[in-house]
């Protein structure tokens, strides 16, 4: 389409239009790293062209320059480069502003920031920006994005230790989200609430009810991922006796228990997805006899776990070595993770690891087997025992 578009005399930025979209399949496809090497590349391009639309355009120049620079923010997110995603965002918000967006559009570019700062640890700065964000949605009656903004706000309070208001933003948020009955949005917000409620304490049967809906939802959409995640994840909660004893198993008693919180309607999307009563009650019997039969090894995921952290520990690898710029993005990674439950024992044996422990008799002990099988991959690399891939590092999911 590139050359096409050239043959028939338009110019450089129709052109690198087209250029621009490429990237975003290859985003789409999971190329990363190929595509933030590429924005980078496309930048210096840009600056040779011209600000102003010429005659021969069909395309405006900053529409082309906000599309490479939010692909290349998409990219940076994947890879778990927070900084880079922060300063391309940059770019498309100056963007934004300059061609006169409202507040409204605005706000929702500046929401692009709240993953990375929260990543790296600047949770004022995350909090003073949902806020913002919040009272802008709001103006707007954008109740799709007050969803999200409620849903990060959840996110937030998690991170800062307090279970009780993250699960009060969750729940604001599951409300929006009901209104646009998108399955996969209520879906994971079903599940950030189960996690919430668990940690305030609630009874089993509560967030296991959110937890299932969430997993149901999966199963009936098709998002295998996902479904895979909550499955392994419910393995591991229905392993504890008393929570196994409370778990509902009846469609009705997961209906029942999570329509308690105001605006939510898991039956009438339930309905939507999946006629059938007969059929919805036999996805939750098919969730559950899997979860509870599942073997151990496989509930911990610990082949998806290495795999995830793979680059992480080749990054770890380079930065022992004397990497500079291996080292500031596992610096990036580490701070992102040390204030997650789940992760932060390990962050700080990896943490140890890099200044220069190597006795895995004290680096492993009270390590849980996922972190254990990551720390020792990264002990046998160190060795010289196994080989790792040099991919850049992204982020580690939050569960194990």
């Amino acid at each position: 389409m590139a050359e096409l578009t050239r043959q028939a005399g338009l110019g450089p930025w129709t052109q690198l239009l087209a250029t621009a979209q490429r990237l975003q399949v290859l985003a789409a496809t999971g190329d990363a790293a190929q595509v933030l090497a590429e924005v980078e590349r496309l930048r210096e391009r840009m600056r040779a062209l011209p600000d102003e639309r010429g005659a021969n355009e069909a395309v405006d120049p900053w529409n082309v320059r906000e599309v490479i620079f939010d692909t290349g923010h998409s990219a940076a997110l994947a890879l778990g480069r927070w900084q880079d995603a922060l300063d391309l965002n940059a770019e498309v918000l100056a963007i934004t502003r300059r061609r006169g967006a409202g507040p409204h559009d605005i706000a929702r570019t500046e929401f692009n920031d709240y993953g990375p700062l929260l990543a790296l640890g600047r949770l004022d700065q995350a909090d003073r920006l949902l806020r913002h964000c919040q009272e802008v949605f709001e103006a707007a009656a954008d109740t799709r994005m007050l969803g999200k903004v409620l849903s990060a706000r959840a996110d937030l309070a998690d991170r800062q230790g307090h279970p009780g208001p993250a699960a009060h933003h969750e729940q604001a948020a599951l409300r929006y989200h009901y209104v646009h009955s998108d399955p996969s949005s209520v879906a994971a917000s079903h599940h950030n609430l189960a996690n919430y409620r668990m940690r305030a304490g609630a009874a089993a049967e509560e967030w296991l009810a959110h937890r299932l809906a969430a997993t149901v939802l999966y199963r009936l959409t098709g998002m295998t991922r996902d479904l895979q995640d909550n499955l392994r994840q419910l393995a591991r909660e229905l392993a504890d006796p008393a929570a196994a004893a409370a778990a509902p198993t009846t469609i009705d008693q997961v209906r029942h228990t999570v329509e308690r919180v105001d605006g939510v309607r898991f039956g009438v999307l339930l309905e939507a997805l999946q006629p059938d009563a007969g059929r919805q009650q036999g996805a939750l019997d098919d969730i559950l006899h899997t979860a509870r039969t599942m073997p151990a090894d496989q509930a911990t995921g610990l082949d998806r776990h290495l795999d995830q952290w793979e680059p992480v520990l080749a990054a770890i690898h380079a930065a022992a070595a004397g990497d500079q710029a291996a080292t500031q993005q596992v610096d990036e990674v580490l701070n992102g993770l040390a204030d997650r439950e789940d992760w932060a024992a390990l962050v700080g044996v990896l943490r140890r690891v890099l200044a220069g422990d190597r006795d895995p008799e004290t680096l492993l002990a009270d390590l849980d087997p996922v972190a254990t099988a990551i720390v020792t991959r990264l002990l046998d690399a160190l060795a010289g025992r196994v080989q790792l891939s040099l991919a850049d590092p992204p982020e580690p999911s939050d569960e194990h």
